[in-house]
């Protein structure tokens, strides 16, 4: 036995049934009881819309273009069929029954009832989709509008399963490569915990990791604000925020080179080096006691293994390594 959801869906945008279960009248209650009756096999649909309907917060009405009104239906219906989970049955044979939890939709959705010319469109925040990268994964997620991000590896993506209203909005934690689809009416803009990046069609790099926050343009123009100020990225621009933005030029084969496993160091010190490694590679560096390094290191790798990366380093710099698992001890 399987929910209908064809059924569900209508009901959810039936004007009459919602009227009914929220603010019901002589009318409505006649009719809608008088359906539930005659239509006995639907009472588990009826009882998911009451549910979905009951479990909505109201808000304020908003003016809003055919674009965003489609879209928001199309939320409604997709938000429905994610939210419904499995149940187990007592009767083995049946147990893909579906069922309905209200907690969650009480604590992911929010509504607009927009009413005029006696149609009434629904629209909410639909609860985010979530991407994560572990310590040496990357992957490639492709968003509902087309563009494409490369996540790095340690990474978290949060993004709608659908845009709707005037800004395409995602947010990151970590390291990814955008190629954002070109859309003048609907900006696209990239939330970190301390930067936002609004481009209308372009790509670039976007690194938020440990209170280190930048933007490197690869093409296009690219508007990076932090709290205090914002500044205008160009290709070939890399804008590095903490307390202020600093705007500088940048090599893409050391700032986005990770993408096709490119490893680049010039003239970097050790603290730089090593840092890359453990993001690279997912590993913990230690530099034992009393061990003395020398200088800076410059050097290219692609697709190397980390053991080959550290000889390479090794051999010119004069130290020794160890690997014990996740762990690297350096001495001398």
């Amino acid at each position: 036995m399987y929910v209908n959801q064809l059924k569900i869906d209508e009901l959810l945008v039936d004007e009459s049934f919602v009227k009914w279960v929220k603010n019901p009248d002589e009318q409505t209650t006649v009719f809608w009881e008088h359906w539930c009756l005659k239509h006995p096999e639907y009472e588990k649909e009826v009882s998911i819309a009451r549910n979905i309907v009951c479990g909505i917060t109201y808000e304020k009405t908003y003016e809003l273009t055919k674009y965003e009104s489609d879209t928001m239906l199309a939320n409604i219906l997709q938000f429905e069929r994610q939210m419904r989970i499995p149940e187990a049955s007592e009767d083995k044979e049946n147990n893909n029954i579906l069922r309905f939890r209200p907690s969650i939709w009480v604590a992911a959705a929010s509504i607009v009832i927009l009413i005029g010319s006696g149609v009434s469109w629904w629209m909410w925040s639909i609860r985010d989709l979530q991407e994560l990268t572990s310590k040496i994964q990357q992957k490639k997620v492709r968003l509902p509008d087309g563009s494409v991000v490369t996540m790095n590896s340690q990474s978290k993506l949060i993004y709608p399963a659908r845009f709707w209203g005037k800004r395409r909005e995602v947010k990151i934690e970590g390291e990814a490569f955008f190629e954002v689809e070109k859309d003048a009416e609907h900006p696209f803009v990239i939330h970190t915990n301390h930067t936002e990046t609004t481009v209308l069609g372009t790509s670039f790099n976007v690194r938020a990791r440990k209170n280190e926050y930048s933007v490197a343009v690869m093409t296009g123009k690219v508007q990076f604000r932090s709290k205090q100020q914002k500044v205008i990225l160009l290709p070939g621009e890399i804008g590095m925020a903490d307390n202020t933005i600093r705007k500088t030029i940048f090599n893409s084969k050391k700032v986005i080179g990770w993408k096709d496993g490119i490893l680049l160091f010039e003239q970097d010190n050790f603290e730089y080096v090593f840092k890359t490694l453990e993001e690279r590679y997912g590993v913990h560096i230690v530099v034992a006691p009393n061990t003395l390094l020398k200088g800076r290191y410059s050097g290219e790798f692609k697709n190397e293994s980390l053991e080959n990366v550290l000889t390479g380093i090794a051999y010119t710099s004069r130290f020794q390594f160890k690997i014990d698992k996740d762990k690297v001890i350096i001495s001398n």
